[in-house]
């Protein structure tokens, strides 16, 4: 086919321009930019229109020359084939919630079954809810805990520590935490998924439980600030929440429960 090399990046672009399309009118592009930078990609979607359309035009002007001219069509590349991956990617890999992965697999010490041992005596059963905060408890997230932290303004870490505090997040386990901690956290998105980063919260789980790593759970209880140690400076979630020198936070849950995954499962600044 002599016009073969722009049918096929008029194929490109037109799948390009129908994966942006779907991103966009689910509301699923959250799950790989901040929303507050959605306008950056109807940027690109009036971008790739644009080429499509230049990429016909240009099969019409091949189609209409004149036969009596000697024209030297280039050959397809190949590589081309390439621009093809991010599409098929697009239907193969499903999307999902990034996690963190520390830079040391000892770090994880092991991965338990999708649903937690039962609770302990007198915390709450499964809740299958998206998580919201009870009755006289105030929800913080990792990212307002964070910031209040590096701020250090004494009236609003004085409410934090006087608070009862409904938590949630995602669950990690350390070989550096005794048996009954673990930390919670969520990821924060500056930009995009590229550059997320985990906040997390070590806490302190009430009796026997135990929960899979990556498990989202809610916690109700009250927080403190230690001083950061060495040890706990080396575990990324815990040292993106303190700063250097400084104190984290320490969660003393009274209740923990298995949570479904929320709506907005990531953090914006």
């Amino acid at each position: 086919m002599k016009n073969f090399k722009y049918w096929f990046i008029s194929m490109v672009l037109s799948g390009y321009i129908i994966f942006l399309v779907y991103l966009l009118v689910t509301g699923s592009i959250s799950k790989y930019i901040n929303p507050r930078l959605s306008f950056l990609s109807v940027i690109a979607l009036v971008m790739l229109a644009g080429m499509l359309f230049f990429s016909l035009k240009k099969q019409r002007f091949q189609k209409h020359q004149c036969s009596c001219h000697h024209h030297q069509t280039e050959n397809f590349r190949k590589s081309s084939l390439l621009l093809l991956l991010p599409i098929l990617l697009a239907f193969t890999i499903t999307p999902r919630i990034l996690s963190y992965q520390p830079v040391n697999a000892s770090g994880l010490t092991r991965q338990l079954a999708k649903n937690p041992l039962p609770p302990a005596s007198g915390t709450s059963k499964f809740n299958p809810e998206s998580g919201t905060a009870p009755e006289s408890f105030m929800e913080y997230t990792q990212s307002n805990i964070g910031n209040m932290i590096f701020n250090n303004d004494e009236s609003d870490i004085k409410k934090l520590v006087n608070t009862k505090v409904f938590l949630k997040g995602m669950v990690f386990h350390s070989d550096k935490l005794k048996p009954n901690e673990i930390i919670v956290y969520r990821v924060l998105i500056t930009c995009c998924t590229a550059d997320g980063m985990p906040l997390g919260v070590l806490v302190k789980l009430p009796g026997k439980m135990d929960f899979a790593d990556g498990a989202w759970i809610g916690l109700e209880g009250s927080i403190q600030l230690f001083p950061l140690t060495d040890e706990l400076q080396n575990i990324e979630p815990i040292s993106n929440l303190a700063p250097l020198g400084g104190k984290y936070p320490y969660f003393t849950a009274k209740n923990a429960y298995e949570i479904a995954v929320p709506a907005e499962p990531y953090l914006y600044p």
